[in-house]
């Protein structure tokens, strides 16, 4: 897991080669994530997944925003903003951890409470859908994610397509495109 937030972490951190491919990887897994646990979860918890997706999709449009983009010979490359990116990433580990943390306790207390062995407890994580924060921060990521890589391709796209010039008399070189205007 220290891997993949330091990952995550880099990748807000500096200028960074546009990888569509990777990119187009990664929204689609996120985006099965984010439908399995909905089609999974409780009616009543679906709420809070769509509060934190919606907070997400937010601050995906707030970042894109403020996200720099260029095309050169080398490619096209970004250089999105330190502090959402950062601070999303940082949100879900901070739940996660405290998750972790909580479900560990609460096995060791069963244990010591019960004498049962902690094979025999059951499933940790099986409250999770009851939990709106830890709900809210996982869509959160999930929509900010899939809005800002979609975005992200979206004006890659636009950067690099040659725009065709539109023949005027103060362009002659126009003509030479094969588009004439009548």
């Amino acid at each position: 897991m220290a891997f993949v937030v330091y990952r995550r972490a880099r990748a807000h951190i500096g200028r960074q080669k546009m990888k569509p491919t990777r990119m187009t990887v990664r929204m689609g897994i996120l985006t099965l994530v984010g439908v399995g646990f909905l089609v999974a979860m409780p009616l009543h918890s679906a709420l809070y997944a769509v509060i934190g997706a919606a907070l997400g999709l937010g601050l995906a449009l707030l970042s894109l925003r403020l996200a720099h983009m260029e095309h050169t010979a080398d490619g096209t490359f970004y250089t999105a903003n330190l502090y959402i990116g950062l601070g999303v990433t940082a949100l879900l580990v901070a739940r996660v951890l405290s998750r972790v943390i909580g479900a560990s306790d609460a096995m060791q207390a069963a244990a010591a409470h019960a004498g049962q062995a902690a094979g025999q407890m059951g499933n940790p994580w099986a409250g999770m859908f009851d939990s709106p924060l830890t709900l809210g921060a996982l869509f959160l990521m999930i929509g900010y994610y899939v809005v800002f890589y979609g975005g992200l391709l979206r004006r890659a796209k636009k950067l690099a397509a040659p725009s065709l010039p539109h023949p005027s008399p103060t362009n002659p070189s126009a003509e030479s495109t094969g588009l004439r205007c009548r």
